[in-house]
C-alpha cells in the first residue's frame, strides 16, 4: 500500500431507506462493499475526512452509527475471511 493511505473498515446502521442508500452509494465510490453494511476503504488522511463529512450529516445520530476502524498493516494481514470474498487489495481503487 503506498505510503499515506489507511486501510479502513467502514460499518453502519442507518435506519432511513433513503439515507442508508445515499451512505452505501457514497461508500462505493471510495471503497469495496464486503458485507451488506460494511465496505474495506484504502484512503489517505483527507480522503477519510472527505468521506466523513459527506456521510456523517446524512445519518441521525441519535439513533444511527457509522464506525469506522483503521488497521494497521500488521492488523490487515491477520484478516481471515471464511466463505465468500477476499481481504481488498490495493490496486482496485483510487483515492478520490
Amino acid at each position: 500500500m503506498e505510503k499515506g493511505r489507511r486501510f479502513i473498515v467502514v460499518s453502519y446502521d442507518v435506519s432511513d431507506d433513503g439515507a442508508r442508500h445515499k451512505v452505501a452509494q457514497t461508500l462505493e465510490k471510495f471503497g469495496k462493499r464486503v458485507q451488506y453494511s460494511v465496505f474495506e476503504c484504502i484512503v489517505t488522511e483527507r480522503g477519510l475526512l472527505e468521506l466523513q463529512s459527506i456521510i456523517e450529516p446524512l445519518i441521525n445520530p441519535s439513533h444511527d452509527s457509522i464506525r469506522y476502524y483503521t488497521l494497521c498493516p500488521r492488523c490487515r494481514n491477520e484478516i481471515r475471511v471464511f466463505g465468500v470474498g477476499e481481504v481488498t487489495g490495493s490496486e482496485d481503487f483510487h483515492v478520490v
